[in-house]
């Protein structure tokens, strides 16, 4: 059955299917496989203290132990194909149903939920020194998120969906708009340090290597771009 992406678990990795099933890889032992869901998956799953989180395309979020079965599951209302994290006992998912998530990690009650405009594709990103979360949605904002309470602290209108996950490096979130809008935001104050356009429709999320910003665009170029600058 197909995978879905693929997410890390303790000395390897793991990946759903489109059967239901959780599948482990680890090294030098043979993939073990564990009935989570009736529905199919693309999320990525997170492993946490021997449990996954991850959400269906049926829309149900996840906690799955190996050991214990399913710990609790909670439906959203629309699929989920982004990736879960964890801070301080809670998980943060977004869902098609335009809502992020965070649930408590013990019993799955909802304790934050933002209105984020429109359909999330995208895993946020954790900026821990000042306890924040970015999120990308496909209204085109990306969105400052307040890890403590749930409030909504900033955001920046690209003004066409972002279909993928922001990329944190260095203390800078970079984000890529599906029109090809590239912004780079400083993660401690969300003050935006620039903006280009790369002049192509952008699926993918920007990559991050050595002094550069690297973009895929449908129009089958890869460009390398400055980091101080976003300069080509």
């Amino acid at each position: 059955s197909p995978l879905g992406a693929l997410g890390t678990y303790q000395d390897g990795f793991a990946a759903c299917n489109g059967k239901g099933d959780l599948i482990v890889f680890s090294t030098g032992k043979e993939p073990m496989t564990y009935k989570i869901s009736e529905y199919s998956f693309s999320a990525p799953p997170l492993e946490k203290d021997g449990i996954v989180y991850v959400g269906d395309e049926n829309g149900i979020f996840h906690a799955f132990s190996p050991e214990r079965g399913e710990l609790w599951s909670y439906w959203t209302g629309n699929q989920i194909v982004g990736g879960a994290v964890i801070f301080e006992g809670l998980v943060w998912v977004g869902s098609h149903d335009h809502t992020l998530y965070a649930f408590a990690v013990e019993s799955g009650k909802v304790l934050h939920s933002v209105d984020c405009g429109a359909q999330v594709n995208a895993t946020p990103v954790l900026y821990e020194p000042n306890r924040t979360l970015f999120l990308g949605s496909c209204d085109g904002k990306l969105r400052r998120i307040n890890l403590q309470d749930g409030s909504l602290m900033g955001e920046i209108d690209l003004e066409s969906p972002i279909p993928e996950n922001p990329v944190l490096h260095d203390g800078i979130v970079y984000a890529l708009s599906h029109q090809g809008v590239l912004v780079a935001v400083k993660a401690f104050n969300f003050q935006e340090i620039y903006r280009v356009n790369t002049l192509s429709g952008c699926f993918a999320p920007p990559c991050i290597a050595g002094d550069y910003v690297f973009v895929t665009g449908e129009n089958g170029t890869v460009q390398a771009r400055q980091n101080a600058d976003g300069e080509l």
